[in-house]
This record gives structure tokens, C-alpha cells and sequence, in this order.
């Protein structure tokens, strides 16, 4: 009898330490980073208008890092009720480690200049990939009425640039270092963004803390 309850606790502790399903990754952040575009969207277009999402097919795959992220602005888009999703671009975008999972490949010049064109009758696009990397010299073919864009994804330079340019509304960088001390360990998804994330607009733009180009 004792050799048999030897035997069932060796079993358990081997499936607690060996067997059992390894933890999720923490994707909160991404749920407030998507949480995070939806606010900026509605503060973007006066919190009424059309709006067209740009996203990766990957946010169709359960937890991932795009689908938490999709699911955050949907989530928080529904509570302003005059903002209405007439459309959705679903590009194919191969996956990062999710270390880097803000640094999706993204949108070349010529699908970016088509999709202004396309949808200039919009107030907003909100893009959860990365756009290309803006370059003053040679300037996208940019409509002379074009919609409102709120960027999720954008190195801080190209980021950077487009803010200076007035061409972006916001966008979204991976923080150089944790905000957040052990002692105020994050609960919510938006606490969760703050602590990895920050958001860039025209008006705090000087003011932003170092962000890692990562």
C-alpha cells in the first residue's frame, strides 16, 4: 500500500512539473493596446463616423497576439455607439516571436496608397499592421482628402514621422523598460498596456519618455 502511494505521488508531481500544459502567454497588453486604438479612433473623428480596420489574418487564429488585440478594440469600439466598422482588409503577415509581436511585417507603399484611394470617403483607419516606413523624400501619392489613421503598429522613427507630418492621428511603440514596479503588479488590460506600451499623439509627442525601436 505504501509503494502504491508512493508511486501516485511520483505520478502527480511528474504532471505538475513535467506534463502539465505550460502557462499562456500574458496577452492582456495587447487586449489594452486594443482597447487603447479604440479611444484614440473615437477621439480622432469626434466620436462619430466610418471607420475600415487593416489587419492580419493572423487575428483570426485563437489567442493570439492580433486576435486579443482585434478583440480589444471591438470590444471597446461597441460602447461608442455613432462609430460604425463598414469594412475590413485582411492581409496574410508571417508571425514574429511574440517578443516582437508589435513589429508585424507590414504594408508596402503601393497596398498603402491603394487603400487611401480606396477608402478616402472614410473618417478613420485603424491599422493593427505595420505601415511603411515613411520617407519625406519620396512621399506616398497621399489623396487630397484622406481618412483619419490610427496606427497600432510602428517603429518609433517611422512613427515618429508620420506624427510630424500630420499624416497619422496616433500610433502605438513597445516601451524601452517596464513602467510598472512588482509592488503594483498591473490588473486590468489598460494597467497591462501601460506597463509595456505607450501610445504617441502630435500634442505629447516631446514629452514621450525613450521608446525602444524594437
Amino acid at each position: 500500500m505504501i509503494a502504491v502511494i508512493v508511486i501516485i505521488g511520483s505520478l502527480i508531481s511528474l504532471y505538475v512539473t513535467q506534463l502539465r500544459p505550460a502557462n499562456k502567454s500574458n496577452l492582456a497588453p495587447f487586449v489594452g493596446a486594443g482597447q487603447v486604438l479604440a479611444d484614440e479612433t473615437a477621439k480622432a473623428i469626434g466620436d462619430h463616423g466610418r471607420v475600415v480596420l487593416l489587419v492580419s489574418a493572423l487575428a483570426r487564429s485563437p489567442n493570439s497576439v492580433e486576435q486579443q488585440q482585434l478583440a480589444g478594440f471591438l470590444g471597446e469600439i461597441k460602447r461608442h455607439r455613432q462609430i460604425q466598422i463598414v469594412a475590413t482588409e485582411t492581409f496574410k503577415i508571417i508571425a514574429p516571436p511574440i517578443e516582437d509581436a508589435m513589429r508585424d511585417l507590414g504594408l508596402t507603399n503601393e497596398q498603402f496608397a491603394e487603400l487611401l484611394r480606396k477608402y478616402d470617403d472614410v473618417d478613420a483607419l485603424v491599422t493593427f499592421i505595420e505601415l511603411p516606413a515613411f520617407n519625406p523624400g519620396q512621399p506616398l501619392e497621399w489623396p487630397r482628402v484622406h481618412p483619419k489613421i490610427i496606427a497600432g503598429q510602428l517603429p518609433v522613427q517611422a512613427g515618429q514621422a508620420y506624427l510630424r507630418a500630420n499624416k497619422i492621428a496616433a500610433f502605438i511603440a513597445k516601451r524601452e523598460e517596464s513602467t510598472t514596479t512588482a509592488k503594483t503588479k498591473p490588473r486590468t488590460p489598460r494597467e497591462w498596456f501601460d506597463k509595456y506600451f505607450q501610445l504617441f499623439t502630435l500634442q505629447n509627442l516631446a514629452a514621450q519618455p525613450q521608446i525602444s525601436d524594437l
